[in-house]
């Protein structure tokens, strides 16, 4: 989560649930976005580079994967300190 010094249980849920904002990244946008992020929402399919990511917390992934899929529509939730964007568009939500 992002860091917040002093909050009440109402707030870190809130910031847990990606209420301290979210950044849209478009197909072609080759920037590595640096969060915390909690949330990950797919607008089309894309393809993620997460290698600054520890991606265990995904039953039956490698957490060393690289690149990962998602579909259109598809939200995961986790923490992701660095994200990139191969292809697709998505919303990145700030926790």
């Amino acid at each position: 989560m992002a860091n917040y010094p002093y909050l009440t249980v109402v707030g870190a849920s809130n910031a847990s649930l990606g209420q301290a904002g979210g950044q849209l990244i478009q197909d072609g946008d080759t920037a590595t976005y640096v969060g915390p992020f909690v949330a990950i929402t797919a607008l089309s399919t894309c393809v993620f580079d997460f290698s600054e990511s520890e991606m265990g917390f995904i039953t039956g992934m490698d957490p060393l994967a690289v690149d990962f899929t998602l579909r259109a529509g598809l939200t995961i939730y986790g923490r992701f300190e660095e994200v990139t964007l191969a292809s697709g568009d998505a919303i990145l939500y700030k926790g």
